[in-house]
């Protein structure tokens, strides 16, 4: 057994990253800062997701519908009322339940490796909301995302479907089961108007190289940042998504400890948990070290070179699913 140093990420990480440095330190730094006050839009997809996933698994609306109110017990706004989200889940099953025969798997955690440099790797883990065989050639193997927007529009789409989200949850279905098709954005309309869901499909081969780059190059900042604790603002990103939740300590004017005693509550950040055979501790710095097996083969992701970028498979755990072929990490 060899040790080697592991930075583990996850879409939102990098993503947070990617946005602003800054905050990805106040979230997922020492302190793990979650605002006090839930965020209306993050609570409502969240109960969504639930009452999707539900519905897939048991092909069953109604404890679909009592899954997200579980989880959504009230009106959090004006906007994302219960009454809403029952009539999104309701269309969604009406639009979608003869396809739930597509299903492959749901919910699905996966874990694969980066390299970084010889000591160092960046362990990528994830959950993809579905895979399914693709709508008009059955052999074929697709992603979909599930989202829940108030606005949807040419630009919203390219957002969704070129965002590193969507890229790490390409690699991450092909190396569970060999390959990826293509990526499905499937929309879940927040208005009033029409819930009814819009799928947009695209084939997503073009560039799984340069996501690899992006991982690469996001996480050796972040241990940068880490070794020289600076963390720099990035103001242009201040505004993104009705505005930064961690504006008050970069804007403060006095007490910051106040601050963050007032305004903000630990809420550790452990994606891998469920998904990885060891517990997850919290963040993990790229000083930890985890045993890996040095007798694991690396190949590259669909046979190509991803600048250097080498990728290796993760033992299994668990029981594997019948569908899966090539896993890394299933699901129990």
């Amino acid at each position: 057994m060899k040790e080697k140093n592991i930075i583990k990420l996850d879409s939102s990480m990098i993503k947070a990253h990617m946005t602003c440095p800054k905050m990805f330190h106040y979230r997922y730094g020492p302190e793990h800062l979650v605002p006090l006050s839930p965020s209306a839009p993050l609570m409502f997809g969240t109960a969504i997701h639930s009452g999707l996933e539900f519905m897939h698994l048991n092909n069953d609306l109604t404890g679909g519908l009592r899954k997200f109110i579980k989880m959504y017990p009230e009106d959090m706004d004006s906007r994302r009322t219960q009454e809403l989200g029952k009539a999104i889940l309701t269309d969604y099953y009406v639009h979608r339940k003869d396809e739930f025969k597509m299903d492959i798997e749901i919910e699905i955690g996966f874990a694969f490796e980066v390299q970084l440099d010889n000591e160092t790797v960046a362990l990528i883990v994830g959950r993809i909301d579905r895979i399914r065989k693709g709508n008009y050639d059955p052999t074929e193997i697709w992603i979909s995302d599930w989202k829940t927007a108030s606005r949807i529009g040419p630009s919203g789409i390219a957002k969704y479907v070129r965002d590193i989200q969507m890229g790490i949850y390409y690699c991450g279905c092909t190396f569970l089961l060999g390959r990826c098709d293509g990526v499905a954005v499937d929309i879940l309309p927040v208005m009033k108007k029409s819930t009814a869901p819009q799928m947009y499909e695209y084939n997503y081969s073009p560039y799984e190289d340069q996501v690899l780059d992006v991982i690469a190059s996001e996480a050796k900042q972040i241990i940068e940042h880490e070794k020289t604790g600076i963390w720099p603002e990035r103001w242009t990103s201040c505004q993104n998504y009705s505005g930064c939740p961690y504006q008050d300590l970069c804007y403060h004017n006095g007490n910051i400890t106040r601050i963050k005693e007032t305004l903000y509550r630990c809420e550790k950040w452990e994606p891998w948990k469920g998904i990885l055979e060891e517990e997850g501790d919290g963040i993990c710095s790229a000083g930890d070290s985890i045993p890996v097996d040095e007798s694991g083969s690396v190949r590259e992701l669909g046979d190509k070179e991803a600048s250097g970028v080498a990728l290796s498979p993760m033992k299994p755990m668990g029981n594997m699913s019948s569908n899966v072929s090539h896993s890394i990490h299933g699901r129990d």
